[in-house]
């Protein structure tokens, strides 16, 4: 079952620059084993999804504060725009980082056992470096799919929830 908000475009053939050309060091994964189910979850740092928290286990958080997304694009677009991921991996800085962030997540992915798994991704917000790399990171991997979590009234509602979940107790419908 794959999880998609807001449109998603995973789509980046075509786009040419770094991106494109980008070796991860021992070539793309063939897709997630057998019985795997690899969702996405993209938030920022301060609404990072806890355990249990999610329907899947997470088996990986990958930081993105360190990349740089483009301040001029950042007024009016998110990451999933082609024109931001465009700028943002023709960036040499965020490339290395990116491929770091798929040699570690590749890592992880060995050493998972198969069944349904979350990769959380954050950056500052949720709106753009996260969202722009968690994309980039679950079409080389073939992922079910990527939750944006940055809505923070969205994101709170779904935590709250959760919360009262493990508690025992059962939200009012329509919220």
């Amino acid at each position: 079952m794959a999880y998609f908000y807001g449109g998603m475009d995973m789509g980046y053939g075509g786009m040419g620059g770094l991106y494109d050309q980008m070796d991860m060091g021992h070539g793309e994964m063939d897709g997630p084993d057998e019985g795997m189910e690899i969702t996405f979850y993209t938030c920022g740092a301060n609404h990072r999804p806890r355990r249990g928290d999610l329907p899947e286990p997470i088996i990986c958080e990958i930081d993105c504060r360190e990349m740089e997304a483009p301040p001029e694009l950042c007024e009016y677009m998110t990451g999933q725009r082609p024109q931001f991921k465009q700028r943002f991996f023709n960036d040499l800085h965020n490339i290395d980082i990116l491929r770091e962030q798929m040699r570690r997540l590749e890592r992880k992915l060995r050493r998972w056992r198969g069944g349904p798994c979350a990769v959380v991704v954050f950056c500052n917000t949720g709106v753009h470096r996260s969202v722009a790399t968690a994309e980039a990171l679950a079409e080389r991997v073939g992922a079910m799919g990527v939750v944006h979590l940055n809505m923070e009234a969205k994101f709170a509602e779904y935590s709250e929830r959760k919360r009262l979940e493990r508690m025992g107790l059962h939200p009012p419908r329509g919220r």
